[in-house]
């Protein structure tokens, strides 16, 4: 956390947000601006409204007390990963350094994690960003605003069917296991006189 911006108010931040469809909406390019926005607003969004053009989607999300966090995707023009923060204390911008290769800058987090340290990324973090991007792609396609709840409900009732089909098959194969008539094994010394029997035929 930089403590020269105090208390981050609110964040603006951008990312190219190529499309791909196997990920659609955010998933496939526009995540980095998304992890950008979170990198400054962190947990907590309550709702969203995505606005998308053939060029561009913006994002403008909700947090507690009134914090406002956007994110724009763009498809034309020059692309750039950055952000506009504003603080209690100040305004700051930032886009990524040049000078050190960017996945590099990322191996400097995910080393010392693969080494047993602490992880870069709270996973309640990215879970929620997930969501958020659902949200996003849910606003974009209906035209209106969505609570990130209404994704993490929609999420526990596919959870709750996925396990019920997955149980409900072995339930009936244990039903039709215990319906079927106890038999009894040959002695494995039959089976081996039977063979010896049948050999010299």
């Amino acid at each position: 956390a930089d403590e020269t911006l105090g208390t981050v108010l609110a964040c603006d931040a951008f990312s190219p947000a190529t499309l791909d469809a196997t990920n659609p909406g955010l998933f496939w390019y526009g995540v980095h601006g998304v992890e950008l926005l979170y990198t400054f607003m962190g947990k907590g969004c309550e709702r969203l409204r995505c606005t998308t053009t053939a060029s561009y989607d913006v994002v403008v999300g909700h947090w507690p007390e009134g914090r406002l966090g956007t994110m724009r995707g763009t498809r034309a023009g020059a692309h750039e990963y950055g952000v506009t923060v504003f603080g209690e204390k100040k305004v700051a911008q930032a886009l990524y350094c040049r000078e050190v290769p960017i996945y590099a800058q990322l191996l400097r987090e995910i080393m010392p994690f693969f080494r047993g340290e602490r992880q870069p990324v709270d996973p309640e973090e990215t879970l929620e960003i997930m969501a958020f991007m659902q949200a996003a792609l849910l606003s974009a396609q209906e035209g209106r605003e969505v609570a990130l709840e209404e994704v993490w409900a929609a999420e526990a009732a596919a959870a709750g069917a996925w396990e019920a089909s997955v149980q409900a098959p072995e339930a009936t194969a244990c039903a039709r296991a215990a319906d079927m008539p106890s038999r009894t094994l040959p002695d494995s010394r039959v089976t081996r006189k039977r063979a010896r029997n049948a050999a010299r035929k």
